[in-house]
């Protein structure tokens, strides 16, 4: 039965295709059955977990039942999911302006070198674990800093693509999986080892001493006014550029696969769009309305990563449940000690105890979650000016850039 349903018996089993048009209308279904499960319970907003995995994930699990006991498989087509994971990634490049190093200061510069060098320890960890647990070793980066230090948007990107490259199941369910018990964790680990390293390191706090809230040189104004709201036309100036920066990337992406094998799609985009960016920035010729950008941005993120849990074969995790399992727990206690580091190199004060809260959140989640762990830490210690803008910009989209690189040069190395 073709044309609107296309319901077919394939192997003795049902099967349902679903077009591309549907697919996409059952992700904005998903998305906002989430959000409105999100509304409802503060669990999940204390979590911060997103509506994207709220509403997909008990999807995924109603189609892995069906699947599992051969009642029916669901298909999805999802050239779409692609075009969208290719303009998320394209406006992360756009955000990327040099500039805002110069509101950070060498504080910034140190806190990206360090969650840079955190990705490698978080892939080598997983890639022995993976090792001794018998499944192949790229199983290590997805619990690493693919759907770690990346989130669910990184792990959207890169699990179908090590998948299609190494022709191996359950490589994108994985990614995707592990991103998302990330999310949860993340934020139920920051506050308390914040805490904790107060407590043991007797740390002075702006509650016990106010003049501790001062911004330590680092510029601490505002966005202008015109960068909080959009126009129409400054949002389809927006879109042009993100899909110029598509087009153009294509042609950079080719010359860097020849040059260094094959590469996700999207590294080119992102290489176009930081330099399309920072040359308007630096000429004055034309700017890009950040409020757009972030719709831009959210609206690509969301339906593509809801997309991409929609159609999770989460069947495929059975065999490797207990080595995933192992691969997380270790990410949990690398994070913690992490956290301890960060303490130690950014001279032990309450700044430094809020860069480890932060970096614990974005490290096994994403930014929203390290801002939740550091506003919980404010309200009963006081704020860090100084730390929210730090970990705000380095996790927002620094590490991206840097992450992107290091997934790709450490699976080569497989």
């Amino acid at each position: 039965m073709k044309g609107l349903i296309d319901l077919s018996l394939v192997n003795g089993v049902w099967t349902l295709k679903l077009s591309m048009i549907q697919t996409v209308a059952l992700a904005i279904v998903t998305l906002y059955l989430g959000e409105f499960i999100k509304k409802h319970s503060s669990f999940l907003q204390k979590v911060c977990m997103p509506a994207p995995a709220i509403g997909g994930l008990p999807f995924a699990f109603i189609c892995a039942f069906l699947s599992y006991y051969k009642i029916i498989n669901i298909s999805f087509e999802s050239s779409l999911q692609s075009f969208l994971m290719l303009a998320f990634f394209t406006t992360i490049g756009l955000m990327a302006s040099l500039s805002v190093l110069k509101k950070g200061g060498i504080g910034i510069i140190i806190f990206w070198i360090v969650c840079t060098a955190w990705i490698v320890v978080q892939n080598a960890g997983g890639i022995i674990i993976a090792k001794l647990m018998g499944i192949h070793p790229i199983f290590g980066i997805m619990a690493g800093s693919v759907s770690m230090m990346g989130g669910l948007g990184t792990a959207g990107a890169f699990g179908p693509f090590f998948q299609e490259q190494l022709g191996m199941p359950g490589i994108a369910t994985a990614a995707i999986a592990a991103a998302t018990f990330g999310m949860v964790a993340g934020t139920l680990m920051g506050a308390p080892v914040g805490e904790r390293i107060i407590k043991m390191h007797n740390v002075t706090t702006p509650a016990e001493d106010p003049s501790l809230l001062q911004a330590d040189g680092i510029d601490m104004s505002n966005e202008d006014e015109e960068s909080k709201s959009f126009t129409l036309p400054q949002l389809m100036n927006t879109i042009a550029i993100v899909g110029i920066s598509l087009g153009l990337g294509t042609i950079v992406s080719y010359g860097l696969s020849i040059a260094v094998g094959p590469l996700p799609a999207y590294i080119g985009a992102m290489i176009v769009a930081a330099v399309i960016r920072n040359y308007g920035d630096l000429t004055g010729s034309y700017r890009i309305n950040s409020a757009a950008l972030d719709a831009v941005s959210n609206i690509s993120l969301s339906i593509f990563v809801t997309m991409a849990i929609n159609s999770l074969k989460l069947v495929q995790l059975i065999d490797l449940a207990i080595p995933l399992l192992a691969i997380l727990a270790y990410q949990m206690v690398a994070i913690a000690v992490f956290a301890y580091l960060i303490f130690w190199i950014f001279q032990r004060n309450y700044d430094a105890v809020m860069l480890g809260t932060g970096a614990i959140g974005f490290g096994l989640g994403a930014t929203p979650n390290a801002l939740v762990n550091m506003l919980s830490l404010a309200d009963k210690h006081g704020p860090s000016p100084k730390a929210w803008l730090v970990v705000s910009l380095v996790g927002a989209f620094l590490i991206d850039f840097t992450n992107a690189f290091l997934i790709t040069f450490m699976a080569k190395m497989l």
